[in-house]
């Protein structure tokens, strides 16, 4: 693609200092279609030959911004050599000499926020809350929201698996998965999708399920009787995070995650 191509999807003034940083280079840039893995990549394909791809679909902004991050990786290799680290110290330098000189492009309610970033960056912007807030403005559909907007015990979906927001750990989120127990740090603008109180009957102020005696295994008290599965169990006491409990069938007790969706027998 030749230069004055790009120059539609680029905020005003952006092609000059990336005629700049061309130099010697031959780089081909293509326009991919929307892909959910990456806004951008690089790659070197020959002698001072290279291939950075950007989604078509950025808003102008961020599409500059990409595209410098993708062009500090061209950079930095290029000058400290193949071995280092695709965002250590190199790329983080580089990458921050470009965001400074080219600052004033920005639209000034996004400076402060690149200004912010660039003092370590991240080989994800969304790392930044503010950044990722700007970019990404209509960002979440219907049933969708971010992390922080949950209450502590709500339940979610996060890539088809059903978690449990548990507390929040200074800026991030403790959560735990619904089949497993097993517990995951989510970050405050990770997107996941609500959950419909008819999935769960009706959830409380807890988290606890109100509906037809269904309960989390964590809501019983020991001694209580309850099905999972068509086979009866009861509740023998609590072994750090999960439950043991004995299964009336064959008499052996099993091992219990705290977020098993069980149904309790009066």
């Amino acid at each position: 693609m030749q230069l004055d191509i790009l120059e539609k999807y680029l905020p005003e003034n952006a092609l000059p200092p990336i005629k700049t940083w061309f130099g010697k280079y031959v780089i081909h840039i293509k326009i991919t279609r929307d892909r959910s893995s990456k806004l951008g990549d690089y790659q070197k394909v020959g002698d001072n030959k290279f291939i950075i791809t950007i989604n078509y679909n950025l808003q102008p902004e961020l599409f500059f911004f990409v595209f410098t991050h993708e062009m500090a990786h061209l950079l930095a290799f290029e000058r400290f050599g193949r071995r280092i680290a695709p965002h250590g110290k190199e790329w983080k330098d580089t990458f921050r000499k470009l965001l400074l000189e080219t600052i004033s492009i920005y639209s000034e309610n996004v400076q402060h926020l690149i200004l912010e970033y660039a003092i370590n960056p991240k080989a994800n912007f969304a790392a930044s809350t503010g950044l990722k807030r700007h970019f990404y403005p209509d960002f979440l559909s219907e049933n969708e929201t971010f992390i922080e907007n949950l209450q502590i015990g709500e339940v979610f979906h996060f890539r088809e698996i059903q978690y449990k927001l548990q507390s929040k750990r200074r800026k991030n989120f403790l959560c735990s998965k619904i089949l497993t127990g097993q517990e995951y740090i989510f970050r405050p603008l990770v997107k996941v999708e609500k959950v419909i109180q008819s999935e769960f009957s009706s959830i409380g102020e807890s988290g606890n399920l109100q509906k037809s005696e269904l309960a989390f295994v964590q809501d019983l008290v020991i001694g209580d009787k309850f099905s999972h599965d068509n086979i009866n169990y009861k509740l023998e006491k609590k072994r750090r995070i999960n439950y043991l409990c004995l299964s009336e069938q064959n008499g052996k007790s099993y091992i219990f995650p705290p977020l098993i969706k069980v149904k309790k027998i009066s």
